[in-house]
């Protein structure tokens, strides 16, 4: 389920910001290599946790699968995803 949320976010990502931004992780990830850059910061200690991000991996808190599982889409990629889909808003 994660793994789809993330995946699905790809193409939102990429429609609106494109490869930096899809590819990129949000900047958390060299869009080329993948590779997590050293300024990526571990993951937040409170709140919803954004499944298009990447974090440092050794900074972990305990509920942290919890949090993944209960966080919504971020509120910024669902503007992305309703600004994408060219709705058409009548009075």
């Amino acid at each position: 389920m994660l793994v789809a949320a993330h995946e699905f976010g790809h193409s939102v990502l990429m429609y609106a910001g494109g490869l930096s931004l899809s590819w990129g992780h949000k900047g958390s990830t060299n869009p080329i290599t993948q590779s997590v850059k050293y300024s990526t910061p571990g993951y937040p200690e409170k709140g919803p946790i954004d499944l298009m991000k990447y974090y440092d991996p050794t900074k972990r808190s305990a509920d942290l699968f919890r949090r993944m599982v209960d966080s919504a889409a971020m509120d910024i990629d669902v503007k992305r995803l309703i600004w994408g889909a060219q709705i058409k808003w009548t009075k």
